[in-house]
C-alpha cells in the first residue's frame, strides 16, 4: 500500500476496516502514519496485527519502473521474532535484500 497512489489509499481507508486482532490498525490516520514510515524505512513490520502470535516484516518488489510487483515477507512467532531491539536491523536487510531481488528481476 506504501506505493499505491494517493486515491487508492484514500478509497481503501474509506471503507470499514476489519479488525482481526486486538492489535489490528484500522484508524485511517495510524494507518497513514505507517505508510510514511514504510515509505521512509523501505520496509513495515506487523506485530500480531493480522494474526496473534505472529510478527511480520515485509519489503516492496520494485519493477523497473519502481512500480510495485510484489513483497518480500518473512514471518515468525511474536515471542522470538524479531529479537529484542533487532527489528531494525532485520528490516533494514530485508529492505536491501528486497532491493537486490528487484535488480535481479529487472535483469
Amino acid at each position: 500500500m506504501a506505493q499505491w497512489p494517493e486515491e487508492r489509499v484514500a478509497r481503501y481507508l474509506d471503507r470499514n476496516l476489519e479488525e482481526t486482532t486486538a492489535l489490528s490498525v484500522i484508524e485511517p490516520e495510524a494507518i497513514r502514519a505507517r505508510l510514511a514510515g514504510a515509505q521512509n524505512d523501505g520496509y513495515a513490520w506487523v506485530f500480531e496485527e493480522f494474526t496473534e502470535g505472529i510478527n511480520s516484516v515485509a519489503a516492496p518488489l520494485l519493477s523497473t519502473g519502481k512500480k510495485p510487483i510484489g513483497a518480500l515477507h518473512i514471518h515468525g512467532p511474536a515471542y522470538r521474532f524479531p529479537a529484542p531491539r533487532q527489528d531494525t536491523a532485520i528490516g533494514e536487510l530485508v529492505a536491501h535484500t528486497s532491493e537486490q531481488v528487484s535488480e535481479q528481476l529487472a535483469g
